[in-house]
């Protein structure tokens, strides 16, 4: 699809001859096009926490407001407004993502008005801010801010609440199926593989307690194949006891599975991988442990190349230390082969997963006001065997007013924090904006967000050009599709930016050459790809 979109893309004023030329001379024109670095054709999509399965949180296009101050909010959903709907209000779950495929965005939500309102799925046109259904789910336990995970080629999004993984068909909220795990998830989120048809799986952690255990699951998705997969969706496939999970959101990659975990009592953590594809044993070994002393982790880890050019991966992660200062945890780097530290550098305390620069740099979202903490982005340099913290913006920006020697309210730049998995994309002039929330004042147990920020990350926290747009009541880990931007606050779920573009104009269900044929002849809502309001060559481009 990619190289294809490319071509398509190189391709402008070309169409007849490409006709012409048929299928394998579009495979060259793509090569020659991807040789030259031209940008694939963005798919709108956006289908878990940190948007791709490895947790590498970047957006396709450059995002509105890069070159701005402000920032223009399109719409925000407070009621449910789906067919049967009647208008009842609907509180978005705090701190939970939102995810997306095509024009659909999901999230969770507390449908009514306290004490009778009900958790519920709700589906919004991301175009007009319309629901177009919600569906029951199982309650949260401890105010869990799980995310959704979208599964693409199935047209279904899976929920992790209660003590259950479910399904709901994404057109039309039905369940297709649930599975019953033996704790309940907290804060974790599913991941959902790809790339292992007949037998895709879905792995999610849940929650023992502080000193219990808790498990990772494996759970078919696909459907029943007596030969290839003989599971039916939703039965699990295997669980493996990882010490006392919390957060614990898994990554996926190339057939492997690496989950990061607390450890119990004694307050250390672990990182874990498996192979994704075992089965016929209901407890597969892992195929590596790394254990790190001090602090456990809390959250999810990213899967990445190194930097300059090093194309083996690496799992990134962070601990949540409950003690000591700004800097009181670990950020650590690992080989995905084996499981060895490669390094290991102090941090902010963070339930969030790092994103990685292509750069080299590895972005952080960490802290909490107060407890010797803070919220904020710190910024780190991987120069591949050894790193180190850049900047962090709270520190850079702090002027201890009361000479207490603790970063105050008022007293430092305010933006990031521990729950939030921002996002990246690089605008026309090459440079890398951060979107990420401001966890604020009063968060300590998970309420909504401040606001929504960008950051230019070419210039220091220090710049008055560092905040380029902020949007308060809003904040939640967000998800970005075309050129706009999702998240929930306390006033809703918040569009910013431009509505996503249309580009399956032949509506045939793929994104592909035949949308580029289809473009002259189409009706001028088609026609009208980047949503400007008119139909014309730069939709067309």
């Amino acid at each position: 699809m990619d190289t294809v979109s490319v071509a398509c893309a190189r391709a402008r004023g070309a169409g007849a001859q490409a006709r012409v030329l048929g299928a394998a001379a579009w495979l060259v024109l793509a090569a020659s096009a991807a040789a030259q670095g031209l940008p694939a054709w963005p798919e709108p999509t956006w289908p878990g926490l940190g948007r791709l399965s490895t947790r590498q949180s970047a957006a396709d296009l450059p995002l509105a407001g890069s070159d701005e101050t402000s920032a223009a909010v399109r719409w925000r959903v407070t009621t449910d407004t789906s067919p049967g709907g009647g208008n009842a209000p609907l509180r978005w779950m705090a701190q939970s993502g939102v995810v997306a495929q095509g024009e659909r965005l999901y999230a969770l939500a507390m449908r009514g008005t306290p004490p009778t309102a009900t958790p519920v799925l709700a589906c919004v046109d991301a175009n007009t801010g319309a629901v177009r259904w919600t569906a029951p789910v199982p309650e949260p336990v401890f105010d869990s801010y799980s995310t959704p995970a979208v599964r693409e080629e199935a047209g279904e999004v899976l929920v992790a609440a209660g003590n259950e993984l479910r399904a709901h068909d994404g057109a039309t909220g039905a369940l297709r199926w649930r599975t019953v795990l033996w704790g309940d998830v907290v804060n974790a989120s599913p991941v959902v593989t790809d790339d292992l048809g007949p037998a895709d799986r879905a792995f999610v952690t849940d929650y023992g307690g502080f000193g219990f255990a808790g498990f990772l699951y494996c759970v078919n998705v696909d459907a029943f194949d007596a030969q290839r997969n003989p599971y039916q969706p939703g039965e699990i496939v295997w669980s493996a006891e990882i010490g006392s999970p919390v957060g614990s959101t898994p990554a996926y990659d190339r057939g492997v599975v690496y989950v990061a975990t607390y450890q119990g009592p004694a307050g250390s953590g672990a990182v874990y991988a498996f192979d994704a594809r075992s089965a016929g044993t209901p407890t597969p070994a892992p195929l590596w442990r790394y254990d790190h002393a001090g602090a456990g982790f809390f959250g999810g880890v990213t899967v990445a190349p190194g930097p300059g050019g090093d194309e083996r991966r690496y799992v990134y992660g962070a601990t949540y230390g409950f003690n000591g200062g700004l800097l009181n945890s670990e950020l650590v780097k690992l080989d995905a082969r084996t499981g060895a530290r490669v390094w290991s550098t102090p941090s902010g305390r963070t339930n969030s997963t790092p994103i990685v620069l292509p750069d080299g740099r590895v972005v952080l979202s960490a802290g909490i006001q107060g407890f010797g903490s803070a919220p904020s982005v710190q910024v780190f340099r991987d120069a591949g065997t050894s790193a180190t913290l850049l900047w962090d913006s709270a520190l850079s920006t702090w002027s201890d007013a009361n000479a207490n020697g603790e970063i105050d309210p008022g007293e430092a730049l305010s933006v990031g924090g521990y729950t939030i998995t921002p996002l990246v994309a690089t605008d026309e002039r090459g440079r890398v904006m951060l979107v990420t929330g401001d966890l604020g004042v009063g968060n300590e147990t998970g309420g909504h967000a401040a606001r929504l920020v960008m950051l230019d990350l070419s210039r220091p926290p220090t710049d008055p050009a560092f905040v380029r747009w902020s949007v308060t009541h809003a904040g939640s880990s967000p998800a970005a599709l075309g050129r706009g931007v999702y998240s929930i606050g306390s006033a809703g779920l918040a569009a910013i930016g431009p509505a996503p573009t249309r580009l399956d104009v032949s509506l045939d269900g793929f994104v592909d050459i035949d949308d580029l044929y289809a473009w002259s002849g189409a009706p001028a809502l088609l026609r009208d790809v980047n949503r400007d309001g008119v139909a014309d060559g730069r939709d067309q481009n």
